[in-house]
């Protein structure tokens, strides 16, 4: 089976890939023509989480009551309505200080392991899809319902929520990559527990 990877697998995905014709070819994927863990491409995710992370905290002072007003710059008071909607006040807190620490935890991972570890360091892949999937759904999800059921628009929720979005694609690529690595060496290794012998073959 072959694991080639679509080029409209996620729109953002060219503005993360490594575009040094130094890379090594031997950190790509077996069928992939691209690494997934490559440097670069982790330190600009990183900073773009960053980003998000600076959007999101902002959103989150002002949900919690630490500032008076919300900057909007296109939406008139839209950016208020949204946020004091029960709504946006769903997960514990407020729903930007959560997705606050989604993006801190997102630009953490990101720099962590080798240019490799998509296949040294599985797990750290896993777990930076893991966290970004859920967060990109919930903004999105949010963002839809704020828009639509109360037609307040936010500028930084809809920015916030396509950084979300866009993180979520590269993430979910490379957690692709390290769980066709753990399956491959599962295949590798062979069944834990081999099958008995046939009884006719047990017997002197």
């Amino acid at each position: 089976m072959s694991y080639e990877t679509s080029d409209h697998f996620v729109g953002a995905r060219g503005f993360f890939d490594d575009a040094t014709p130094e890379a090594a070819t031997s950190d790509v994927p077996p069928g992939w023509s691209r690494n997934p863990s490559a440097r670069r491409r982790r330190q600009l995710f990183a900073a773009v989480a960053t980003v998000g992370l600076l959007a999101t905290c902002y959103l989150a002072l002002y949900q919690l009551g630490v500032l008076p007003r919300v900057f909007e710059p296109l939406f008139g008071d839209g950016s208020r309505r949204a946020l004091d909607t029960w709504v946006g006040r769903l997960l514990p807190g407020s729903e930007a200080a959560v997705a606050s620490v989604s993006f801190f935890a997102q630009a953490v991972l990101a720099l962590l392991g080798p240019d490799d570890r998509w296949r040294t360091r599985p797990g750290l892949a896993i777990a930076l899809g893991v966290i970004a999937g859920p967060l990109a759904l919930v903004g999105v999800a949010l963002t839809i319902v704020q828009t639509a059921v109360f037609d307040a628009w936010c500028t930084l929720c809809l920015a916030s929520a396509a950084i979300a979005a866009g993180l979520a694609g590269v993430a979910l690529e490379e957690a692709l990559a390290a769980l066709q690595a753990l399956r491959r060496r599962a295949e590798d290794r062979g069944p834990a527990f081999p099958a008995p012998a046939p009884l006719s073959e047990a017997r002197p």
